[in-house]
C-alpha cells in the first residue's frame, strides 16, 4: 500500500512535541529550556553539532547523536560501538540527541528499566577504568563515576536516589492550580520543588531539610572555596613547571589536573557525592603543590649549582691573580737586588780615590795653565 519507498524515519522531538506541550504536559517546553548553544531548532536537538572526526569516534558519537545512543543502549556497556555500527556522520549531524534517544516511541517508555543507568549512559567517563596516567588532564562527563558510589545510591542517611529524583523531579497533578503531570525536562534541580508538597514519591527532602537551597549552597560553597584554590596553586604550578620541564613533575602536575577536571566536569560542585569530592580535590592539591614545590626545588638547586660554579670561578681568577702578584712581588724583589748592585757597582768604580785623582789632575792643568799664561806676558 506504500509502494517501494520505506518509511521516513523521523527521530525529530519536534515530532513527540506536537502533543506532549502546553501546561499539562509540558515536556517539548522544557526541553527548549533545556536548549544548549548549538540547538537545532529545525529538529529540536540538543548538543553541539560533532565534527567530522567526532561524528566518526565511537567513544563520542555514541553521546552525541541519537541514533549512536540507542544503538550504545542495547550494548550491555558504556562506549561498545564498533566502526560498523557507528551511524554515518551526516545522520550524527542531523540527529543530535532528542527524545528517542532515551524514550522508545512504540512502547511508550523509557528504552531501559535503570533510570540512572539511561543518564550514565552517556554522563560518564568510565572513572573504573580511566586513571591518571599522567598524561591525561581533561575528564569530560564524570558525572556517573562521581555519582554511583554516593550516600545517594546506598541507602546510607538517605533513601536510594536515581538522578531522576533530583533532576526531573515531578509534581502531581493538579489541574486547577495549573500544576502539570510531568516535569522535569530542564533537567535542572529546583530545590523549590524538591521541598513542594507538590512533590510526588516517597522522597520528600522537606521531611528532614527545612531550607534545601541553603543546604545545597552551603556544601557548594565549601567545593567552590577549595577549587578556587586549587586553581590559584595550578597558576603557580604551571609557572614553575615550565621553567623545568621535569618529566617526572610534569606527569605529577598532570595527574593534579585530572583529579580537578574530574570534579570540574562533574558539574554538581559536590551535591553529587560530597566525601568523594572534597577527596578527589584533596588529591588534586597534593599532587599540584607536590608537582609546585619540586620544580621550585630543582630552580633553587639550578641557581644555586649557578652560584657555586661563579663562587668556582672567581676563586680560580682569584688564584691566578695572586700567582701573578708572587710573580711580581718576584720581579720587584730581583730589579730591587739588581739595583743595589748596581750601586755598589757604582760606589766601587767612582767612588773616593777617584775624587782624589781627578782633583790632583784639576790642580796640575790649573797650574800648567797658570805657568802658560805667565809666559805669554813676558
Amino acid at each position: 500500500p506504500h509502494g517501494n519507498e520505506a518509511p521516513e524515519v523521523n527521530l525529530s522531538a519536534e515530532l513527540c512535541g506536537n502533543c506532549h506541550t502546553d501546561s499539562h504536559h509540558p515536556t517539548i517546553d522544557e526541553w527548549n529550556e533545556y536548549e544548549s548553544e548549538d540547538f537545532d531548532s529545525e529538529t529540536e536537538a540538543s548538543h553541539s553539532e560533532p565534527t567530522e572526526s567526532y561524528a566518526k569516534s565511537e567513544g563520542c558519537v555514541a553521546c552525541k547523536s541519537t541514533d549512536g545512543a540507542i544503538k550504545n543502549l542495547e550494548k550491555s556497556g558504556v562506549f561498545n560501538l564498533n566502526e560498523e555500527e557507528l551511524p554515518s556522520p551526516d545522520v550524527v549531524k542531523e540527529w543530535r540527541i532528542t527524545c528517542v534517544a532515551c524514550h522508545e516511541p512504540h512502547a511508550a517508555e523509557l528504552r531501559v528499566e535503570d533510570e540512572s543507568k539511561l543518564c550514565g549512559n552517556c554522563h560518564n567517563s568510565e572513572m573504573e577504568k580511566l586513571e591518571p596516567d599522567g598524561e591525561t588532564t581533561t575528564v569530560h562527563h564524570s558525572q556517573w563515576g562521581m555519582y554511583k558510589d554516593s550516600d545517594w545510591t546506598t541507602g546510607r542517611g538517605h533513601p536510594q536516589l536515581g538522578c531522576p529524583n533530583c533532576h526531573m523531579a515531578t509534581r502531581s497533578i493538579d489541574e486547577e492550580a495549573g500544576i502539570p503531570a510531568n516535569t522535569g525536562h530542564t533537567f535542572d534541580v529546583n530545590a523549590e520543588l524538591l521541598g513542594s508538597e507538590y512533590l510526588t514519591g516517597e522522597v520528600k527532602c522537606e521531611n528532614c531539610h527545612q531550607d534545601l537551597a541553603t543546604t545545597i549552597e552551603e556544601k557548594q560553597a565549601i567545593v567552590e572555596e577549595k577549587i578556587s584554590s586549587i586553581e590559584s596553586l595550578k597558576e603557580e604550578a604551571t609557572s614553575a613547571i615550565k621553567a623545568e620541564n621535569n618529566s617526572e613533575l610534569v606527569s605529577t602536575y598532570n595527574n593534579g589536573l585530572f583529579y580537578l577536571s574530574f570534579v570540574e566536569h562533574d558539574a554538581s560542585t559536590g551535591i553529587h557525592n560530597f566525601s568523594k569530592t572534597i577527596s578527589t580535590l584533596q588529591k588534586s592539591y597534593s599532587m599540584l603543590h607536590q608537582a609546585k614545590n619540586g620544580a621550585e626545588k630543582l630552580t633553587l638547586q639550578s641557581e644555586l649549582s649557578d652560584k657555586e660554579d661563579k663562587v668556582s670561578n672567581l676563586q680560580s681568577e682569584l688564584s691566578d691573580k695572586e700567582d701573578k702578584v708572587s710573580n711580581l712581588q718576584s720581579e720587584v724583589s730581583s730589579l730591587q737586588s739588581d739595583v743595589s748592585n748596581l750601586k755598589s757597582k757604582l760606589k766601587d768604580k767612582y767612588g773616593l780615590p777617584s775624587v782624589i785623582g781627578a782633583l790632583v789632575i784639576g790642580l796640575i792643568v790649573g797650574a800648567v795653565a797658570v805657568w802658560l799664561s805667565k809666559r805669554e806676558s813676558e
